[in-house]
């Protein structure tokens, strides 16, 4: 009888009159099912093709794999290091990103159009590139922008939340504004010196006027990439992307989503991949 009510198939007539009241409360709920699903579902594709709709965005200043040294090259080359349509739409992506991921967890796992596009790799990437270049570039660096700050501070908390969200526990750090506002003290982060003096180099190479002294640099670059490394490193490993530098190429080992119960999901350091 449920069956026959919920599903709208109305074969089945209850026997007692008192089940009838009943009978019409379930095929309601069957109807507002399917109402639910009909609304639901497109609410998801909208928001996934908002995502993806940013990731194309910032396809070409992108290389493959996706490079924050790269991504710093190729806008230098074109005169648009400082250039606010590049750092804006990043900041509103950001924060798109927090809305919709944030309230449906589920289009975490939903995989990219295109394999070798990941948006955990992108965001990872525009959040290290303005690192990158607000910790490296001197104050007196035509190139150097406020716009940077402000893609840290929508993209940092956007990506905690959206971490959140999926079941990632939370990680303890500086917030953005301890960051800037004091001096730096370094932080411990996956990236390694050296890795970072490949970047400062290649930054040098590129023409661009950097600070004095590299050691305070990296000091700053540290400070600020400790604030979204573990949101970018678990989303990757919960995302499953595929290897990038600096991100998902070092992302961290997630364990299987829990189906009852609200903790964390378990997370531990991963080894160093070599992108493709």
């Amino acid at each position: 009888m449920s069956g026959s009510s919920l599903f709208t198939l109305g074969f089945a007539k209850p026997a007692p009159s008192g089940l009838v009241l009943l009978t019409f409360l379930e095929a309601l709920l069957g109807l507002g099912l399917v109402a639910l699903l009909i609304s639901f579902l497109p609410t998801l594709y909208g928001a996934f093709s908002e995502r993806e709709k940013g990731v194309a965005l910032l396809r070409p200043l992108l290389s493959t794999p996706a490079s924050a040294v790269a991504m710093i090259q190729r806008i230098h080359n074109g005169g648009a290091l400082s250039a606010p349509t590049i750092w804006s739409p990043t900041s509103a992506w950001f924060a798109a990103l927090e809305q919709s991921h944030s309230s449906f967890p589920s289009l975490c796992s939903f995989p990219p159009q295109h394999a070798d596009e990941s948006w955990v790799v992108t965001a990872g990437t525009m959040l290290d590139a303005a690192a990158l270049l607000h910790s490296c570039l001197a104050d007196g660096e035509p190139g150097r922008s406020a716009e940077f700050v402000l893609v840290l501070a929508h993209g940092i908390p956007a990506l905690d939340r959206v971490a959140g969200a999926a079941g990632l526990p939370p990680s303890p750090h500086r917030s953005l504004a301890e960051v800037v506002q004091s001096d730096a003290v370094g932080a411990d982060v996956a990236v390694t010196r050296d890795e970072f003096d490949v970047a400062w180099s290649a930054m040098a190479g590129f023409g661009l006027m950097l600070r004095p002294d590299p050691d305070d640099a990296w000091r700053r670059f540290t400070d600020l990439r400790a604030c979204y490394e573990p949101a970018v490193l678990g989303l990757a490993g919960f995302a499953d992307v595929p290897p990038a530098p600096w991100t998902s190429d070092r992302a961290f080992v997630v364990g299987r989503p829990r189906f009852f119960g609200s903790r964390p999901l378990t997370v531990r350091p991963g080894q160093i991949n070599e992108a493709r």
